[in-house]
Parts: structure tokens; C-alpha cells; sequence
């Protein structure tokens, strides 16, 4: 759903930026769109422990979502 949304929202301003009506307040909301599709897109991130000086054990992962 959030990517046909971000689609339309894209499609939409191609035409409306440069005619003038893309107004800030549709700028920023796409942006935020896009913000929300990357946060989907993105793996997150896992922070490997595998080091000698670690305290946890080998080969432990941290994740961060």
C-alpha cells in the first residue's frame, strides 16, 4: 500500500512542481512519505560483536530496528 502511495504522490507532483503547485506543505508531505517508505525499504541494522576485546560471547549480533 505505501509504495502505490508513494507512486501516485510521485506521479502527482512530476506535473505539479514545475506548473507551481507544489506547495511546501505537499513537498514536505511527500517527503515525509518517502522517509517512511526508506525506513521500510532499509534492512536494519546489525552490529556484529565479534571482536577479541568483547565482553559478549563470539559471534553474538546486536540488532537495531
Amino acid at each position: 500500500m505505501l509504495l502505490r502511495e508513494v507512486q501516485w504522490e510521485i506521479d502527482s507532483m512530476a506535473f505539479d512542481l514545475p506548473a507551481g503547485r507544489g506547495t511546501p506543505e505537499r513537498r514536505a508531505l511527500l517527503a515525509d512519505v518517502l522517509v517512511k517508505l526508506a525506513d521500510v525499504l532499509r534492512p536494519p541494522l546489525v552490529i556484529s560483536t565479534e571482536t577479541s576485546s568483547s565482553s559478549a560471547p563470539s559471534g553474538t549480533e546486536v540488532r537495531l530496528t
